[in-house]
């Protein structure tokens, strides 16, 4: 039996930064909204959620200034560019 997992590779940016990050998604939601990228560099495993056409955001906040996913409710969050 073959149990070799594909791997998907990703390279994402942070809006307005020229540095260029590349990882692997190890989890997707079935539709695709919410992956959970690990990355090659210094970052730690972050979930991302679909955000427009090419869009991911992350590390959000709310106003209770407590971390959360909900875009609707985030009062502040990180950009990322898929490229």
């Amino acid at each position: 039996m073959n149990t070799n997992k594909r791997e998907q590779r990703i390279k994402l940016r942070i809006k307005g930064s020229p540095v260029k990050f590349d990882g692997t998604i190890m989890e997707s939601s079935p539709d695709g909204k919410r992956i959970k990228v690990r990355f090659d560099g210094p970052l730690d495993d972050t979930v991302l959620v679909a955000y427009g056409d090419t869009a991911l955001i992350s590390d959000g906040v709310g106003r209770d200034g407590k971390p959360t996913l909900e875009i609707r409710d985030m009062v502040s969050m990180r950009e990322w560019e898929v490229l």
